[in-house]
């Protein structure tokens, strides 16, 4: 038997509009609540250099990229219907899920596609993460498109562009999604 996972329960659906349900190998969660402050942590600098450097219409400042730097992401976008169908997968198959590799933490999200996001620290890491990604999918969901991300693409790609140019301060390259970018880390409408 290999390792265990552990998940939280899912959120709902109907008060969350992109619902996951996040999953470690410690039973306390320890990684996954350091990747959260590491991730509350470079969102709210993000947030605060957006609004210092582009409320007054001043486009050329640079953004420090922070953390962002060393996020990276190992993700499989699943052909599961629905995110319990998702959770079902890997909670079936953990026995075999990156064998050798600890810790595991990560998240099954609900977006246009059901999808497994694990966490890397490092490029390095995140590719070998991304090799044990394809050899499980093919075992168990061959349909699974396996690919790497870094930071929030939602939020860093719309405002940065292509992660592989990021650089340590950046211009933001489109100006004009600062607003839909602010209104997705707030989750706010009134944005």
């Amino acid at each position: 038997m290999g390792r265990k996972l552990y998940f939280t329960n899912t959120w709902n659906e109907n008060q969350y509009p992109d619902p996951w349900i996040s999953f470690d190998s410690d039973p306390d969660f320890s990684n996954l609540n350091r990747k959260g402050m590491e991730c509350d942590a470079c969102l709210s600098r993000l947030y605060h250099n957006l609004i210092k450097y582009y409320s007054n219409g001043s486009h050329d400042a640079r953004i420090y990229l922070g953390e962002a730097l060393s996020c990276w992401k190992a993700v499989a976008a699943l052909n599961t219907p629905t995110l319990e169908e998702a959770r079902a997968l890997l909670e079936e198959n953990q026995h075999d899920f990156l064998p050798g590799r600890e810790p595991v933490y990560g998240k099954i999200t609900k977006g246009r596609q059901n999808t497994i996001v694990l966490y890397s620290d490092t490029n390095d890491e995140m590719k070998l993460m991304l090799d044990g990604m394809k050899e499980w999918s093919s075992l168990h969901c061959p349909a699974a498109k396996i690919y790497p991300a870094r930071a929030c693409p939602n939020i860093f790609s719309e405002l940065f562009g292509d992660w592989n140019k990021w650089e340590e301060r950046m211009r933001v390259k489109k100006p004009e999604r600062i607003r839909y970018v602010v209104k997705e880390m707030l989750g706010k409408s009134w944005v």
